[in-house]
């Protein structure tokens, strides 16, 4: 069985993650690619079971032996980062990701997208930065980061 709610496309010298990476998600595509960098943008992808994450693996370790790029990671690429450290070997750096916040006037949830330089920073500086970064669109309040500090960001130590 196909999966059909799961797809990459190759845009611009990027490659688009769209839908539910599990058990038959096809990575034919970017074991072909040329490109050193290799990006691979998740901004469109929906989930990741422990299938996906599997296969994720196999094909970062036995197939691509170039740099990677993670772009637009959702927060459950990065609670998958920081479980599974095999998905973020040397040779990958993750450039931009959505943080959770949460404004606790108007209990609305949001995530934000930021950049990130892992070369130049750690997990305590990074927060330290963007902890006061976003306001509300209702209220105009500060929101509240909606994780664990220390935990959302162990991948960056």
């Amino acid at each position: 069985m196909s999966n059909t709610g799961f797809s990459i496309e190759a845009k611009a010298g990027c490659y688009h993650i769209r839908g539910i990476i599990d058990e038959n998600a096809d990575f034919s595509i970017l074991i072909r690619a040329t490109e050193n960098p290799v990006i691979i943008d998740f901004e469109q992808a929906e989930s990741l079971n422990s299938y996906g994450i599997r296969k994720w693996v196999e094909m970062l370790h036995n197939h691509i032996r170039k740099s990677i790029i993670y772009r637009n990671c959702p927060v459950f690429i990065i609670d998958q980062l920081n479980i599974v450290s095999s998905l973020l070997s040397t040779n990958v750096k993750v450039e931009s990701m959505y943080l959770p916040y949460h404004c606790p006037n108007c209990d609305v949830e949001k995530e934000q997208d930021v950049k990130i330089d892992t070369d130049k920073i750690n997990g305590k500086e990074f927060f330290k930065k963007v902890s006061k970064q976003f306001k509300c669109n209702k209220c105009k309040n500060f929101l509240k980061f909606y994780d664990d500090e220390a935990g959302y960001f162990n991948f960056l130590f």
